[in-house]
């Protein structure tokens, strides 16, 4: 018997995604035995889905008032730019946990929301990724079926 898949549950548990490094799967160590990887929640997250609203809520407060046609070039662009910075912020709140994240000094660094800003921050490519194995349902369902 036919039965719809629970993309909210899916979504909910997470999925782990396999970080690359121009191209090739990133391991911790030369072994290939501690892949680099990041589990985060899918597009039908309840919890996900909350955070972004309350995130979201706060950018209109802020932004509230504001008159874009009376705006400078300059004042958009930067307006702009600083919007850039939902697409990592997502993330983060996407992110569940990860494994064999490199510290930098040979180690594995554990997983914080605080560390996971600063690495969505300073590595654009992890966001690119993130956003393309893992944006879209399809994509996130393949994933945590593979999980």
């Amino acid at each position: 018997m036919f039965k719809f898949t629970d993309t909210i549950q899916m979504s909910e548990d997470g999925a782990w995604v396999h970080l690359k490094d121009r191209g090739r799967f990133a391991y911790l160590d030369d072994d290939k035995s501690k892949p680099i990887r990041i589990k985060v929640r899918g597009p039908d997250s309840p919890t996900l889905q909350a955070a972004l609203r309350k995130v979201n809520a706060q950018k209109m407060k802020e932004s509230a008032g504001t008159d874009m046609a009376k705006m400078s070039v300059g004042e958009i662009e930067d307006l702009l730019e600083r919007g850039k910075g939902n697409i990592p912020n997502t993330w983060r709140l996407a992110t569940i946990t990860w494994e064999n994240m490199p510290d930098g000094k040979g180690g594995a660094m554990p997983y914080s929301d605080d560390a996971a800003r600063d690495l969505y921050d300073n590595n654009p490519a992890i966001v690119r990724q993130l956003s393309q194995d893992a944006g879209g349902i399809d994509d996130f369902l393949e994933l945590a079926d593979a999980s």
